[in-house]
């Protein structure tokens, strides 16, 4: 517990270093509520930062020439109308530190408005891969329109949603609604560069018991894309203790919990590891810091902690 104190510290700290110098230049590059990027033009969405810094999720509308790309400016006042149904937007991986689009990830159509929901990333402990999701909120509930799994290494990303859906079909009780073949996924969560964990929720009629698993899959890469293998899948209980995050307590309690699973985890990893968390550890704090980052990045990261640290 001792050790999590000082990692607030060691963050500020390290201000001067390397990692620091090249993350801390770049303010958030986002437009204002409502606002769209014209052509050609791009916006990072910071809360999808990999545990590194080295890699973000951004959306914006492609150009004449797919590979003229221009970050928008911190604060700006560019805005373009567009229905909230275009599916022209698109979704890339950046390079956060050259602030240039490394691959665009296929299907992904997000952009800040309530329909569009929420661009996720669940990111591995060693920043090599990552699992980005982009949900849509409806009339008739979430659906995943798409889920990309990165490998970050060599800049790619690959579909998966259609994979998981698949394998979600053969699980899912005919009396629980669904977008089509759509299954709503949450919070992705990597415990390997191959491996991770998430949610499914289905909402059945009021006198049939709540559909929810948490399910693990592994994700190979080959030369045909990427293969997608379910691993495990429990019910999720109504007392979670791997989502206990409450966004009505207050900040210090909030701020404990953080640092309760932090030291959950770090209890269960041998010495090389707990040096990488405390590392990584400092590294989400500055982030969290530098780019004021909402109560939900907090939450995701107190549930990423917890997962690590419970599920076998």
């Amino acid at each position: 517990m001792v050790c999590f104190c000082l990692l607030v510290a060691q963050a500020s700290a390290k201000e001067g270093s390397g990692w620091s110098r090249q993350i801390g230049n770049l303010r958030p590059a986002t437009a204002p509520e409502g606002a769209l990027p014209g052509e050609g033009r791009f916006a990072r969405v910071w809360d999808t930062i990999s545990p590194d810094g080295a890699h973000v999720l951004g959306w914006g509308r492609p150009g004449a020439s797919s590979l003229k790309y221009t970050v928008i400016p911190a604060h700006s006042d560019e805005s373009l109308w567009t229905d909230l149904s275009d599916e022209s937007m698109e979704n890339y991986l950046v390079d956060s530190v050259r602030g240039r689009i490394v691959g665009k990830l296929a299907d992904f159509h997000y952009f800040p408005s309530k329909q569009r929901h929420h661009l996720i990333c669940g990111w591995s402990p060693d920043a090599r891969a990552g699992v980005a999701m982009f949900q849509a909120r409806w009339a008739n509930g979430f659906e995943s329109r798409a889920i990309a799994y990165i490998d970050s290494v060599h800049g790619r990303s690959y579909p998966i949603v259609a994979a998981m859906n698949a394998i979600m079909s053969r699980l899912w009780p005919d009396e629980v609604k669904r977008n089509g073949d759509s299954i709503p996924f949450f919070d992705p969560v990597m415990l390997d560069a191959h491996t991770f964990v998430v949610d499914a929720f289905g909402w059945p009629p009021s006198d049939k018991p709540h559909f929810a698993w948490r399910l693990a899959f592994r994700v190979n890469v080959k030369h045909s894309g990427a293969q997608v293998i379910l691993l495990k899948r429990r019910p999720i209980p109504e007392d979670d203790d791997l989502d206990p995050y409450d966004g009505g307590m207050d900040i210090e309690a909030k701020e404990q919990m953080l640092r309760d699973a932090y030291g959950e985890l770090r209890f269960t990893l041998g010495p090389r590891d707990r040096r990488l968390l405390k590392e990584s550890q400092a590294r989400w704090l500055h982030f969290r810091r530098l780019y004021g980052l909402s109560d939900e990045f907090s939450r995701r990261r107190v549930r990423e902690l917890l997962v690590r640290a419970k599920w076998r």
